[in-house]
């Protein structure tokens, strides 16, 4: 069984039905999120700045460890599951979203607009790298 999961940012958007409790360790600390503490991905929430790549429109996917241990216990707990899975790709997301839809809820949560700096594709590369 091969198992892929978009695990790209666990961002502190509340999910549907998820209390305060239910959430991992890491994302107690004081009230605060993983996005306080360091900026990921272009999104600095200390200094209000963005790094949008490209036009921001490229949709992906992000999970919550929580969801992907849901799918994966799934498929282990679920004879047809575990069958349709047999040989395949798991594609699991908590979310599919944009860059500029990041950034529209984090300025309107934070009630500030955030600087943007746009980068194209051939640029991201070599600014992620030395970032």
């Amino acid at each position: 069984m091969l198992f892929y999961a978009s695990f790209l940012l666990p961002i502190a958007f509340p999910i549907p039905g998820e209390s305060e409790d239910s959430r991992p360790l890491a994302f107690k600390r004081k009230g605060r999120t993983e996005l306080d503490e360091f900026p990921y991905g272009g999104f600095d929430l200390r200094q209000k700045t963005a790094a949008i790549w490209d036009d921001g429109n490229n949709r992906s996917s992000m999970s919550t460890l929580k969801t992907i241990a849901q799918a994966i216990i799934q498929i282990f707990t679920d004879p047809t599951s575990r069958e349709e899975a047999k040989n395949q790709y798991i594609r699991i997301a908590t979310a599919t979203t944009t860059r500029n839809e990041i950034l529209q809820a984090l300025e309107r949560v934070s009630g500030t607009k955030f600087q943007v700096t746009r980068i194209e594709t051939a640029e991201g590369s070599a600014w992620e790298t030395n970032n």
